[in-house]
């Protein structure tokens, strides 16, 4: 997406029904003081490609898809 604000990004996958995957750490402040939805995903693993990201995500798959199937988190931190 074009640079958006945070607000307007998590408003948008609230409503649309999306999690957030990202490294901005200000997504967390977001996510402590209003709960899910959306999830958010915050990658710590620094300044990469797509590719790698991709590889991250793919990686852990499992333990995303059961963080996304979990009813009352709504915070994930990979590494």
């Amino acid at each position: 997406m074009d640079q958006k604000s945070d607000t307007f990004l998590w408003d948008y996958a609230k409503k649309e029904g999306y999690s957030i995957v990202t490294k901005d750490k200000d997504f967390y402040q977001r996510s402590a003081l209003l709960g899910a939805p959306p999830k958010i995903i915050h990658l710590t693993m620094g300044n990469c490609g797509v590719k790698e990201t991709a590889s991250a995500l793919l990686d852990r798959k499992g333990h995303v898809l059961e963080f996304l199937k979990h009813v009352t988190k709504a915070y994930l931190t990979l590494p």
